[in-house]
């Protein structure tokens, strides 16, 4: 982070690291910022304590809009590897803190965004039954201060859709990250960005869906491919836009 902040000396962008230990684990997060447009702080961290244990539920931030004064809650999350079985019931703790610590922000019609490697698919129960992030907008239209909307379903599909032409392609990139499972996918979309009910369709800021998915490139997709290269997770973006 020193050297990102080296690097970004006598330019708009900030950095924000949120950086330390908690328990026996840490987190692990940071932020870079446009200054000019956007204020960015650091509120409180999100955890709980079952049994000596820590779950990192998550971080939780203020972005203020300099423009117009507008105020979004930003959580970052990064939940318990899937590596062994201890991970699923620290996912399951972590979604529910998650949902609990959120709801009377929805109720209050606060703007949130969740985002981070959840090491969970979005149709894992600590997601649709945890986190009650769901990918119907009607659903999420008509409870907007009781369930997410995650757009991130539309990436557990390749982009590419096979015809014989294709025959001899051997990679389908869909989702974030890839590694082979006990189940037999390769490709799996831990990396998501999920909204409260008010960007989609009950407020002035909306989720711009048509922009909002896992970024590849030839370079990026190589990098994953490649065992020796140290980035194993294809960055996800999205974009909010504000109409009346």
């Amino acid at each position: 982070m020193a050297e990102i902040e080296r690097y970004l000396d006598g330019t708009p962008y900030k950095a924000l690291s949120l950086d330390h230990s908690v328990g026996n684990t840490r987190y692990d997060t940071a932020v870079i910022y446009n200054s000019l447009t956007v204020a960015v702080s650091h509120l409180e961290d999100l955890k709980r304590f079952p049994r000596n244990q820590t779950i990192k539920v998550g971080q939780v931030l203020q972005v203020v809009d300099r423009k117009d004064g507008d105020k979004f809650k930003i959580i970052l999350c990064h939940w318990s590897s899937r590596i062994d079985t201890s991970g699923e019931p620290k996912r399951h703790m972590a979604a529910q803190g998650l949902y609990d610590a959120t709801s009377d922000m929805m109720r209050k019609s606060d703007h949130i965004i969740i985002m981070g490697d959840f090491n969970a698919r979005p149709y894992d129960k600590e997601m649709l039954e945890g986190l009650k992030a769901t990918r119907c907008h009607e659903s999420v239209r008509k409870y907007p201060t009781e369930l997410f909307y995650n757009p991130f379903w539309r990436d557990l599909s390749p982009k590419e859709i096979y015809n014989y032409t294709m025959k001899d392609k051997k990679h389908f990139p869909s989702g974030s990250h890839r590694y082979k499972d006990r189940y037999g996918d390769y490709w799996h979309t831990f990396d998501q960005i999920i909204f409260s009910g008010n960007f989609i369709g009950n407020g002035e800021w909306h989720l711009n869906e048509s922009t909002t998915g896992a970024l590849s490139s030839e370079y990026l997709i190589s990098s994953i491919l490649d065992s020796k290269s140290i980035i194993d997770h294809l960055p996800v973006v999205c974009e909010i836009v504000k109409h009346p």
